[in-house]
């Protein structure tokens, strides 16, 4: 009997983006899968379209209140503990996978052995628009800690290696496969983060291998914001300016110098590359204060 898969997407007001990879997930190869889709408080017209799809694989959480990414996941992992999974695939509602994308995470978990209770696996992540790279793998710049994506906006058939797995510093939130067996040796993820680097906390050490392999498209546009990346909303900005100070503060524990460099230059890196007017770029500075001044990070 093959193994089980548990599929977690959260959803906020985007039920079309879901309800797009969900058919994706529908067509896979790999049978044995059940889908969790938490809805972290969306309108109700939203609700009433992912009401539609339920049956004996697909379970819908509907919140009362939206309770961030972090806790909404682990609302998600937690059920599919209780349902005996053997692999948990957190992925973002506005991606879709390949018909042979869950078949390729497991055959690779199994014929590599990889340590189950410290690897998280996750490939190439494509624009949903085209070719071009949107993640492969992620690493902070020396000194400066700025998240840095290996190979963005890079044509995936022009990559030069032939190699078929790389290691990152960190995985992303978009996908991120891993084992129940990692879960009872590392626990779940940090609710302390709402949204934005829980994804680095929960992969921070681990061993996360990027399958070179598009096995996954991701519906954000490469042609809005810089480089491919979306514009940012107020709220966006809040919590990016407050937990990158969280994560590389408390959490990663930069050194001394490190903290002052980061202060004085890598906090600008983002405004520069992605905030395009005044009451956004206000919102950043007020989730950094927040992050630096909050007592509430333990």
């Amino acid at each position: 009997m093959t193994n089980k898969i548990s599929i977690i997407l959260i959803n906020y007001n985007t039920s079309d983006l879901t309800l797009k990879c969900v058919k994706s997930i529908q067509k896979s190869t790999y049978k044995n899968w059940q889908l969790i889709i938490i809805d972290n408080y969306s309108n109700q017209e939203n609700k009433n379209k992912l009401a539609k799809i339920q049956d004996r694989k697909i379970k819908i959480i509907f919140n009362k209140q939206n309770l961030g990414f972090a806790k909404a996941n682990n609302q998600g992992i937690k059920l599919a503990l209780k349902k005996q999974t053997d692999y948990i695939l957190v992925l973002n509602n506005d991606t879709e996978i390949n018909q042979e994308t869950l078949e390729i995470f497991v055959k690779s978990f199994e014929q590599n052995k990889f340590n189950k209770s410290n690897t998280i696996l996750s490939s190439i992540i494509i624009f949903g628009e085209n070719k071009q790279i949107w993640f492969n793998g992620l690493f902070d710049l020396p000194l400066l800690n700025f998240p840095k994506t290996q190979d963005k906006n890079k044509q995936f058939n022009k990559l030069n290696h032939d190699k078929k797995y790389l290691k990152s510093q960190y995985s992303t939130g978009c996908c991120m496969f891993f084992t129940k067996e990692f879960i009872k040796a590392n626990g779940l993820m940090s609710e302390k983060y709402f949204l934005y680097f829980e994804d680095f906390s929960f992969s921070k050490g681990k061993n996360n291998i990027i399958i070179q392999e598009p096995l996954i498209k991701h519906h954000v546009s490469a042609s809005s914001g810089f480089l491919g990346q979306e514009k940012i909303s107020k709220l966006q900005a809040y919590y990016y300016g407050k937990n990158q100070i969280w994560y590389y503060f408390k959490d990663k524990k930069i050194s001394f110098p490190e903290k002052i460099i980061f202060l004085l230059f890598t906090i600008w890196i983002r405004p520069i590359l992605y905030i395009r007017d005044l009451p956004t770029l206000r919102s950043y500075f007020i989730g950094l204060f927040a992050g630096l001044f909050s007592k509430n990070f333990k």
